[in-house]
């Protein structure tokens, strides 16, 4: 394929792997230590805050609410104003209210869920607005690739948020953990000095001088050699309109569904799985956290695999042999949530094996996301998927809570009858996952942003 536009000049250099590894630490490994420390924070306020099931659904529900409203507001907000400047916004938002929340007064977990909406807000946005930004960087041929490096921080923050809590925890309390989450205001100045607006949003706005300067910079090109063709971009001058999103239902099934159905069992399996793995196998919370290092460890490798894969076998595939992975897997640790072999938990085994199929569906979704639209809708397509996702997030804290129980106290419990159903249901919303990257989710590997427009707008 010859390739056009700013395609013709991306490459790998020093300013493009800066500006990806600043990506993948502000809009997807810290900002994700932030949300997913509720869910060890929640292990270690149980007792003296005398929460319940009830209580940390809340908790957990309000950074629910707060990705719906970031997932849109960024969507709407990038498509008009630009990549940059909201990703830096939003980092200042969700460090900010995690340090808020570090002086919550004991016991006012209300307080605590007004401080977690916001933080939401700004967790959402952020990791809405990194994926559009970087696929339009991205040589068409890696882009898969490079999208699928900044998902893969996601697992990390995890990972850190059960480092810190296994190990940190008992010298510098939960509080320290929350006060952890306000580090990425260090970098706010390293955002702004070294990360550029999308060229290819500038040149949807008519601002060609500047997108000739960023093409310059990041690629290490001499200005005049680089060439803009207006024609060879469909989106030039077009303002985005919100109920664009409906001319292209492909897309917007694949975005929207995928996103409700992943981020319902991602979610609550990565926030509730510290808990869960108290009440099944009734060990310590310090010893959950430990055991959940291994659950992150898990889904990390499955992210870093199908990343590699995704450039090669494609995006369709991908999601079939992930998702079909995860259902399978989800279903059996359910059913055999109580069996031992020897002395080792088959649940804890079958759970670790799921979280690898499970979290290496991100890197799929948020690839198919991010380059399945239109120039001026894309931070909208992708966005609003993502906050209708955040639906999910909240559906199943919801089905979870009264599944295990709304009025029982985090603490070890021998009989946990609702783990069976909660996992049948997990093993429900990835099997709709898996029907959608069968029959609906589009394949664009290799084709560079301005090709897939074409073809989309040709076919309306």
């Amino acid at each position: 394929m010859e390739l056009k536009g700013i395609d013709r000049y991306s490459k790998f250099t020093y300013r493009l792997w800066i500006l990806l590894l600043l990506l993948l630490v502000a809009g997807s490994f810290m900002n994700f230590f932030d949300f997913f420390i509720i869910g060890f924070i929640n292990t270690f306020i149980t007792k003296p805050w005398n929460i319940n099931v009830g209580d940390a659904a809340w908790l957990i529900l309000a950074s629910g609410f707060g990705l719906v409203v970031g997932g849109f507001a960024a969507g709407k907000f990038m498509d008009s104003h630009g990549r940059k400047i909201l990703l830096i916004l939003n980092v200042a938002i969700y460090s900010v209210f995690s340090i808020f929340s570090a002086f919550v007064p004991t016991g006012n977990w209300q307080l605590l869920a007004v401080f977690r909406f916001f933080l939401g807000i700004g967790v959402g946005g952020s990791f809405a607005v990194v994926f559009p930004y970087i696929a339009e960087f991205a040589p068409a041929a890696r882009r898969g690739l490079l999208i699928g490096l900044v998902v893969i921080g996601t697992p990390v923050g995890t990972l850190l948020a059960s480092l810190s809590s296994a190990f940190l925890e008992p010298s510098i309390g939960y509080r320290g953990l929350l006060l952890e989450g306000g580090i990425p205001l260090l970098l706010i100045p390293l955002l702004y000095f070294f990360t550029y607006e999308s060229p290819r949003w500038l040149i949807s706005q008519g601002r060609i001088e500047e997108s000739r300067s960023v093409i310059s910079k990041v690629y290490a090109i001499p200005k005049d050699s680089v060439q803009i063709n207006t024609d060879e971009f469909p989106s030039f001058n077009k303002k985005p309109k919100w109920k664009e999103l409906f001319k292209y239902p492909r897309p917007l099934t694949t975005t929207w569904i995928i996103n409700f159905t992943l981020q319902s069992v991602s979610y609550n399996f990565t926030i509730w799985g510290p808990a869960i793995l108290v009440f099944v196998l009734g060990v310590s919370k310090h010893d959950a956290s430990y055991l959940f290092i291994f659950v992150s460890l898990s889904g990390l490798s499955g992210r870093v695999l199908m990343d590699l894969l995704l450039d090669k076998i494609g995006r369709r595939l991908s999601g079939i042999i992930t998702s079909l992975g995860a259902v399978i897997f989800l279903v059996l640790a359910g059913i055999f949530h109580s069996v031992l072999i020897g002395s080792v938990s088959l649940f804890y085994v079958l759970a670790v094996v799921s979280y690898f199929f499970l979290d290496a569906n991100w890197p799929v979704l948020t690839v198919v996301g991010s380059e399945s639209w239109p120039q001026e809708i894309r931070g909208n397509g992708w966005g609003s998927g993502y906050g209708f996702g955040a639906f999910g997030k909240i559906a199943g804290t919801i089905v979870l809570a009264l599944l295990i129980g709304v009025g029982v106290t985090i603490s070890p419990k021998p009989d946990l009858a609702g783990i069976l159903p909660v996992f049948l249901f997990f093993g429900l919303m990835i099997f709709i996952a898996f029907l959608v990257f069968l029959f609906i989710a589009p394949d664009y590997k290799g084709k560079t942003l301005e090709s897939i427009e074409k073809e989309q707008v040709e076919a309306l």
